[in-house]
């Protein structure tokens, strides 16, 4: 996973449908575990979030620690990932 200027890029191999890039929206939460962003899924260097939409709403969790991160969508289907 790499985090640069906004997006979150993951490369998630055999789960190609997870990698790619996630654009920060919003915090959507924050405690003393973990941060949990709203982002947009998209290939493009730039995107429009009036174009957020079920199918590419996904939220990214991170640990503090930086040793689990999660992606997953609405319904909490997703992938947990650890370092």
């Amino acid at each position: 996973m790499e985090h640069k200027s906004g997006v979150f890029h993951f490369s998630i191999i055999p789960f190609f449908n997870y990698s790619g890039k996630y654009h920060i929206h919003s915090v959507a939460e924050k405690d003393k575990n973990r941060t949990l962003y709203l982002t947009m899924k998209s290939q493009n260097l730039e995107v429009d979030f009036d174009n957020l939409n079920p199918f590419n709403q996904f939220y990214v969790s991170l640990s503090h620690d930086g040793k689990k991160s999660m992606i997953f969508n609405n319904e909490a289907e997703g992938i947990i990932l650890k370092s």
